[in-house]
């Protein structure tokens, strides 16, 4: 592995609700990953999303098993749990990390 190599596959790109959107409808949709609170989940969250609060993060993406160049989105209430979660995304090694931020930034309705 090369240095570039290493520098790129540590980096995140911030990813727009419509981005996400046309993301998800494709044919190769990403893992959407919810880090908050299993409260804040259950009080409205984006539609085929996953929750895996940023406390155990780590642990549970490593027994998930996922290919490091599957794509994975997350997102948060306001963005930081989100940057926490891409930072360790990138530290296991996944290539393809997208950051929603908070969920504000979605505009196309939660399922409750």
């Amino acid at each position: 592995m090369s240095f570039l190599d290493l520098f790129i596959r540590k980096s995140s790109s911030k990813i727009s609700d419509k981005q996400l959107k046309e993301m998800l409808e494709s044919s190769n949709p990403p893992l959407l990953i919810d880090v908050r609170t299993p409260q804040e989940y259950s009080g409205g969250h984006i539609p085929k999303s996953k929750n895996i609060p940023v406390q155990n993060f780590e642990v549970s993406i490593k027994k998930m098993g996922l290919e490091l160049d599957s794509p994975v989105v997350v997102y948060c209430q306001s963005g930081m749990r989100a940057s926490e979660a891409t930072k360790i995304l990138n530290k296991l090694g996944f290539k393809e990390t997208y950051n929603l931020g908070g969920i504000g930034n979605w505009s196309y309705g939660l399922k409750r």
